[in-house]
C-alpha cells in the first residue's frame, strides 16, 4: 500500500460494536426492537443529520411507553458508558501512529456522551460527525476531516471503514481505504497498513 499520512477511522462496527444502544431500559422492553428498526426510518436520517436531538428521538420512540424522558435519557447515557471496543482496532488507534480523525455518521448522542466517556478527543486529533456537518456523505466527511488534519490530497488519507460503499466513495475521490470486516482480519492486515 502507498504511504499514508493520515488515518480516518469510522467508529461503529469498525472501532467498536455498534449495538451499545440496543438493550432496553426497565419499563420499556420495546426499545430494543424500535431502536434496531431505526436505520430503516426517516427518524434515523434526521437524527444523524442533527435535525433531531437525542431527547426528541427518545420521545418519538417511547411516547406510548410507560417511561419518562428523564429515565430514558438516564438509560441512554448509561448505554454510552458501555461501548465494547474491538481489541485490535482500538489498540491500533490508541498508538496514534499518524495524525488521525474519527469520521462517523452519528447523532449528537455520540458527541455528548460517547466522546467524553471514552476520552476520544485525546486519542483522535479531530472528530468529524454527520450531525455537526449536516451531511450523511462519508466521502465529504472524510474530506473535511483530512483538511482539518492539515491534508489536502485524498491520496494521503486512509479510511478504515466497515461499509463497502463508504470505502468505494472515498477511493473514487482518490483516497486510500481499507474495508474492515473483522477485528481478527484487521490485526493481520494492520502492520502493512501502518508501515
Amino acid at each position: 500500500m502507498p504511504k499514508v499520512r493520515y488515518l480516518l477511522w469510522d467508529f461503529g462496527d469498525t472501532l467498536a460494536d455498534q449495538r451499545w444502544m440496543w438493550p432496553s431500559p426497565d419499563g420499556a422492553p420495546q426499545w430494543t426492537a424500535r431502536y434496531q428498526a431505526l436505520p430503516e426510518s426517516e427518524l434515523d436520517e434526521r437524527w444523524n443529520l442533527g435535525e433531531l436531538t437525542t431527547e426528541e428521538l427518545a420521545v418519538a420512540l417511547t411516547a406510548d411507553l410507560a417511561i419518562t424522558l428523564d429515565d430514558m435519557m438516564i438509560h441512554i447515557e448509561a448505554r454510552c458508558r458501555d461501548v465494547r471496543f474491538y481489541e485490535h482496532a482500538w489498540t491500533a488507534a490508541r498508538t496514534r501512529a499518524l495524525p488521525q480523525a474519527i469520521v462517523t455518521v452519528n447523532a449528537d448522542v455520540f458527541s455528548r456522551f460517547v466522546v467524553p466517556n471514552y476520552g476520544l478527543d485525546s486519542v483522535f486529533d479531530r472528530i468529524v460527525t454527520s450531525w455537526e456537518e449536516r451531511t450523511l456523505d462519508k466521502a465529504l466527511l472524510c474530506r473535511i476531516a483530512l483538511e482539518r488534519l492539515g491534508g489536502q490530497d485524498p491520496y494521503d488519507g486512509l479510511l478504515v471503514d466497515n461499509i463497502e460503499a463508504n470505502v468505494d466513495a472515498w477511493r473514487s475521490l482518490g483516497g486510500q481505504a481499507y474495508l474492515f470486516s473483522s477485528d481478527a482480519e484487521f490485526a493481520r492486515d494492520w502492520p502493512s497498513l501502518a508501515s
